[in-house]
């Protein structure tokens, strides 16, 4: 009688399988080493390349993490008491008003790339982003502005740091 599957038998059972996804999704597991060493630990020791095939075999693609600023209750709640100040603002209250903001640009190279797995259908979930703090070093601060007629001017502020 001839076999369903040809090939060599899966040392990673199916309960195993699905504890990695759920894993994965809730954030336990983060990365493909993460997933290769929980693998390891439980005595199935197979390499990078098959965990990562293993991950997109589940369903799973590798993203690169956004960054997003951390964010505390009280400055979500600030956040929301200002958008309910202003939800009844006319189209001239809005021209009258400049958004400013600043960044740090860094001299010395990217802060890196980390990436996340997540299939395609799941929502973006909190260990999916890269949050960030202020401060660093080898940077240069720049100030800029947008209005209703458009961008407005940028500033290098102050020195190096």
């Amino acid at each position: 009688m001839r076999p369903l599957k040809s090939g060599r038998k899966s040392e990673i059972t199916a309960t195993t399988k699905s504890y990695i996804r759920h894993s994965v999704i809730t954030g336990k597991l983060k990365t493909g080493k993460d997933v290769q060493r929980y693998l390891c630990d439980i005595g199935c020791v197979i390499g990078y390349s098959a965990c990562l095939k293993l991950l997109k075999s589940m369903g799973f693609h590798a993203r690169i993490k956004k960054r997003k600023p951390f964010l505390k209750a009280i400055h979500m709640e600030k956040r929301l008491a200002w958008a309910n100040a202003h939800k009844d603002w006319t189209k001239d209250d809005w021209r009258r008003m400049v958004f400013s903001d600043e960044t740090m640009v860094n001299v010395w190279g990217s802060d890196g790339v980390k990436y996340y797995w997540k299939r395609p259908d799941d929502k973006l979930r909190f260990h999916h982003l890269d949050l960030t703090v202020k401060g660093g070093g080898g940077s240069v601060m720049v100030w800029g502005c947008i209005t209703y007629d458009g961008p407005g001017f940028k500033v290098r502020c102050g020195v190096l740091i």
